[in-house]
């Protein structure tokens, strides 16, 4: 009974780290999957925004 008990125990603890390896897996995968798509999200908003900026900064240094 004592080894059952045991083993009931350490199978606990497996299941319980297995999972928490399996909750980072997915948190590290959801980082991955997340980061891009911000990144991704945020070049295009800015590569314009720059693209304006410096598109009139040459043209009134020109004339100058």
């Amino acid at each position: 009974i004592d080894d059952g008990d045991d083993y009931d125990e350490v199978v606990a603890d497996m299941n319980s780290e297995s999972f928490a390896v399996m909750t980072r897996e997915q948190t590290h995968q959801r980082e991955k999957v997340t980061q891009p798509l911000k990144k991704s999200k945020e070049q295009p908003a800015t590569i314009p925004v720059i693209a304006k900026r410096g598109s009139p900064l040459p043209t009134s240094s020109a004339p100058k």
